[in-house]
């Protein structure tokens, strides 16, 4: 399948997803993992849950790991698990 080109896509991680709905809105999807009992998610399990939940025209999985994290308005949405400072950004304006 595509899936097996996506190195650890059968291991749960912490992921980072983004894309855009049927309706032209964009969306962010990240879990967390690795801590606090928390297993993270296989990236069949995101598409799953994410078919699940919206009408999804397209989705892009991020790099994932301990660098997965989500902020909104500067303030941080879910627990960086190592603390590396990661350089890329996909910032929504309004």
């Amino acid at each position: 399948t595509i899936l097996s080109i996506c190195p650890h896509y059968n291991i749960k991680h912490p992921r980072q997803i983004v894309g855009i709905l049927s309706t032209g809105d964009f969306f962010t999807f990240c879990c967390d993992g690795r801590t606090n009992g928390e297993e993270g998610m296989t990236l069949k399990e995101c598409i799953n849950t994410l078919s699940e939940l919206a009408s999804i025209k397209y989705a892009f999985n991020l790099d994932g790991g301990g660098s997965t994290q989500t902020a909104t308005y500067h303030k941080e949405v879910n627990r960086r698990l190592d603390g590396r400072k990661v350089p890329n950004v996909i910032a929504f304006v309004e």
